[in-house]
C-alpha cells in the first residue's frame, strides 16, 4: 500500500525535485522487495515510465543506475531507459538482464556510438549483437567489444574485425589474445602483425605458453626473433639522442618532431622520461591518454613551445583517433601554462606518489 500511495503522489507532483526525491522513494521500496505481485509491478510501470519524461536526465541516469541490475525490472520501463540519453541508457544497456538479445541488436542498429559502446561492455554479448556492433560502431567500439571476453563473435563479425583491424594496433593486440579465433582468422590477421606489436607482447609475457592460443602462439614465435632484435636496435638508437642531447649535439624539439613523425609514441615516451626524470609508465600514460592535460603538463615543464607540441598532437590524433577529447581552445592553454608552474605541478605529483609508496 505504501508502494501503491508514493506512486499516485509521484504521478500527481510538480516539482522536478520533489519528483527526484519520491521517484528515490519509491525506487527504495522496489529494491527492497523482490517478490513484487504482478498488480504492483504494473502500476510501477505505468506510472513511473509516465513520470520519466518530467524529471532532470540526472534523476533519470540515477534511476536507472540503481534498477539496472534487477531481473524482475518491468520491460518496458527498462527499454524506455535503453533509448534515452546515453548517460541515462548506459546503466541498462551495459548491465540489465532484462534486455533480449534480440532487443539488443535492434536497438545497437539504430543507436548512438555512446549506446552502442555500453552494449559493448555487457557481461555476455551473442553474435547477433555482436555483428551490429562490429559493422556500426567507431573504433571505440569496436576495440571494445573485441577485448570483451565474453562476447562471441559470427565468422561475418570475426571478418569485420579483422578488416577493421588493418592499421589499428590497438584492435589487432585485442584480436590476437583472444582464445576463440577460428584458424581462418588467425591467417588473416597475422600478416597485419607489426614488429611493433610483436615487441609490445613480448613484453607483456604473452610469449609464454598458456598467455596466446597455441596456434596463434607458434605463428607470433616467428616474428619475436626479428621484432626483439629491432627493438633493441631501437633502443640503442634513442639512447644515442638522449646522449646527443646531453652533449648538446642534438636539441629536444628535433628529436620529438622525429619520433613524431615516424609514430613513435613509445619511444617518446622513453626520452621525455628520461629528459624530464620521470617514470616512464608515467610518461606513457600521459601520452595515450585521451585528455590533454597530463601530456600538457609534461611538454610545458620541458620547455617545448607550442609549434614542438603540435608534433606531439598530431602523434596522439593519429594513434587515439576518435577517443581524443576536443583540442579546442589547446593553443591558448598551452601557451598560458607558463614552465615553472608546470615543474612545480610535477614535482608535487612526484612527491605524492612517493609518499603513496612509503605509506604502503
Amino acid at each position: 500500500m505504501s508502494l501503491i500511495s508514493n506512486l499516485s503522489r509521484l504521478s500527481d507532483e510538480t516539482s522536478s525535485e520533489r519528483r527526484r526525491e519520491l521517484l528515490r522513494s519509491v525506487t527504495d521500496l522496489f529494491l527492497s522487495n523482490d517478490n513484487y505481485a504482478a498488480q504492483q509491478l504494473g502500476m510501477f510501470d505505468e506510472i513511473l515510465s509516465m513520470v520519466a519524461d518530467s524529471v532532470s536526465v540526472e534523476a533519470r541516469a540515477e534511476f536507472a543506475d540503481r534498477i539496472a541490475d534487477r531481473p524482475d525490472a518491468p520491460a518496458a520501463l527498462v527499454e524506455k531507459l535503453a533509448l534515452d540519453e546515453a548517460s541515462v541508457a548506459s546503466p541498462v544497456l551495459r548491465r540489465s538482464p532484462v534486455l533480449t538479445d534480440d532487443r539488443l541488436a535492434s536497438i545497437a542498429e539504430n543507436a548512438s556510438q555512446e549506446h552502442m559502446f555500453a552494449i559493448s561492455g555487457r557481461q555476455m554479448i551473442s553474435e547477433i549483437i555482436t555483428d551490429v556492433l562490429v559493422r556500426r560502431g567507431d573504433k571505440q567500439v569496436v576495440r571494445s567489444v573485441a577485448g570483451n571476453h565474453g562476447a562471441r563473435f559470427s565468422s561475418n563479425g570475426f571478418g569485420e574485425l579483422v578488416r577493421k583491424a588493418e592499421g589499428d594496433q590497438e584492435l589487432q593486440m585485442r584480436l590476437v589474445v583472444r582464445q576463440d579465433l577460428p584458424a581462418e582468422t588467425v591467417e588473416r590477421l597475422l600478416p597485419q602483425l607489426s614488429e611493433q606489436l610483436m615487441v609490445k607482447l613480448a613484453e607483456a609475457g604473452y610469449d609464454s605458453d598458456g598467455r596466446l592460443p597455441a596456434h596463434i602462439l607458434k605463428k607470433v614465435r616467428e616474428k619475436l626473433g626479428e621484432a626483439v632484435r629491432q627493438k633493441d636496435r631501437q633502443n640503442r638508437e634513442l639512447d644515442m639522442m638522449i646522449a646527443a642531447m646531453q652533449n648538446g649535439s642534438a636539441q629536444l624539439p628535433d628529436v620529438v618532431r622525429k619520433l613524431s613523425e615516424g609514430d613513435r609514441l613509445h619511444d617518446m615516451a622513453y626520452v621525455l622520461a628520461k629528459v624530464a626524470s620521470l617514470d616512464s609508465s608515467l610518461v606513457g600514460s600521459a601520452l595515450f591518454n585521451p585528455a590533454h592535460e597530463p601530456i600538457v603538463l609534461i611538454a610545458r615543464s620541458l620547455f617545448l613551445n607550442w609549434q614542438t607540441f603540435q608534433h606531439i598532437a598530431a602523434a596522439r590524433r593519429r594513434r587515439l583517433s576518435d577517443e581524443l577529447k576536443d583540442e579546442s581552445g589547446l593553443d591558448r592553454a598551452y601557451n598560458e601554462l607558463s614552465p615553472a608552474a608546470a615543474q612545480r605541478s610535477l614535482r608535487f605529483l612526484k612527491l605524492s606518489k612517493t609518499l603513496n609508496a612509503t605509506a604502503a
